[in-house]
């Protein structure tokens, strides 16, 4: 009884941590221009190419959690996509204005609670 309990935790927490997931890396397809606007304004290079490939890349992690199919693969993959994006789209020591300095350390902070999700799952 216990172990399915366990189970039925495991996957609602996929759930949770995935369905959100899934919804940002569609994001990155609805919403490209944008964010090549914004990637490129953080000097990104290939900007385009890199909002199009993290989405790729995000979308495929959050599946494979999701699902629960090879899942330290998945985990990897948000690993790839969640380090740099935190520290090269969240650079809050970067910031000079107190206003936009706080909220990309709590982008950032959110991100590393995340990216703490993805290497558990890596390491699965």
């Amino acid at each position: 009884m216990e172990n399915i309990n366990l189970e039925i935790l495991f996957a609602i927490g996929r759930i949770v941590y995935a369905v959100p997931l899934l919804f940002m890396a569609l994001g990155h397809f609805t919403g490209v221009k944008k964010l090549t606007e914004y990637a490129k304004s953080k000097k990104v290079p290939s900007p385009k190419l890199a909002v199009m490939g993290s989405g790729l890349i995000l979308a495929l992690g959050s599946l494979s959690v999701l699902t629960n199919f090879h899942t330290n693969i998945g985990g990897i993959l948000l690993v790839i996509f969640f380090l740099p994006i935190s520290v090269m789209m969240h650079d809050f020591w970067n910031q000079n204005d107190p206003h936009i300095r706080n909220m990309e350390r709590i982008s950032f902070l959110k991100n590393m609670i995340i990216l703490g999700a993805a290497i558990t799952f890596a390491a699965m």
